[in-house]
């Protein structure tokens, strides 16, 4: 009878450690709402390795797709959300509001993201992941947007869970507009919704922000590559771990040819850091 008590009391625990309310599965990952804002329910696409320590707190790789603020979907991070669950990782992919498909802008796309690091922390203990080893991959607006959450205050969901911070621990940007200027066709997105200083992560630099690795390609015609560096040489001056990598013959999308090349360096990243062990 001890035996049943005991085995009924486990399993419950287990089930208390890897189940959110709400969840669903879909294929090979869970989908969990992780906020409603406007009318919408904002899904969590989250990949775990089932073969990992249950009892192990790993570390979190979140996801933040790009597609200019107007477009995307999270299921776009699968592939990589499905590599660094096979690393160590819980891997997350958020969604988060649109301007074609919820009528939203950039301004409420920041908040998502806000909300969705800050609920990863919240929800730590469900999710099984150490909340002080939050890493948030952003690509392209979603860079934009990891960046922004990591180092502009403001632009919170008044909903949010304040006790939880948004910032996360390491952060990494591929093709990202990590500045808002005039010309090249981000400026007009957020020019009438708020000064577009406030939502330029380069105007936002200063110290003891998180390690950062910065991935670009040197021919992409919408984040110049002159960007980039001034954001590296910022970063540095304030005495900011910053790591710069170009690919020469890249533009902002065409990241095919040098895939496994990218995730050499971002796992050296992380392996540094005590994310990943050395392979």
């Amino acid at each position: 009878m001890i035996k049943i008590h005991l085995l009924i009391s486990l399993l419950f625990s287990f089930i208390s450690l890897n189940f959110i309310p709400g969840e669903t599965i879909q294929d090979d990952c869970k989908i969990v709402i992780y906020k409603k804002a406007a009318n919408h329910s904002l899904k969590a696409l989250i990949y775990r390795n089932h073969r990992s320590q249950t009892n192990k707190k790993q570390p979190v790789f979140i996801f933040i797709h790009g597609g200019g603020w107007e477009i995307g979907k999270p299921e776009w991070g699968r592939n990589v959300c499905q590599r660094y669950s096979s690393l160590g990782f819980v891997s997350i992919s958020f969604e988060y509001r649109l301007e074609r498909k919820h009528k939203a802008n950039a301004l409420d796309a920041i908040a998502d993201v806000k909300s969705a690091i800050r609920w990863t922390r919240e929800y730590a203990n469900d999710l099984n992941i150490n909340p002080d080893k939050v890493v948030a991959y952003g690509f392209s607006s979603g860079g934009h947007l990891a960046a922004c959450a990591a180092m502009i205050p403001g632009f919170d969901d008044p909903g949010d869970n304040r006790n939880f911070s948004c910032v996360p621990n390491v952060l990494i940007v591929q093709s990202a507009p990590i500045i808002i200027f005039e010309d090249n066709g981000h400026f007009n997105k957020i020019n009438n919704l708020s000064s577009v200083k406030d939502c330029s992560p380069l105007e936002h630099i200063r110290s003891n922000l998180p390690p950062t690795l910065v991935i670009h390609g040197s021919l992409d015609p919408y984040t110049p590559l002159w960007s980039v560096k001034e954001f590296e040489k910022r970063m540095r001056r304030f005495g900011n771990r910053c790591e710069l990598h170009i690919y020469d013959g890249i533009r902002h999308l065409n990241w095919d040819s040098v895939n496994n090349k990218v995730f050499e360096v971002t796992d050296k990243f992380l392996i540094s850091l005590g994310y990943m062990e050395d392979k």
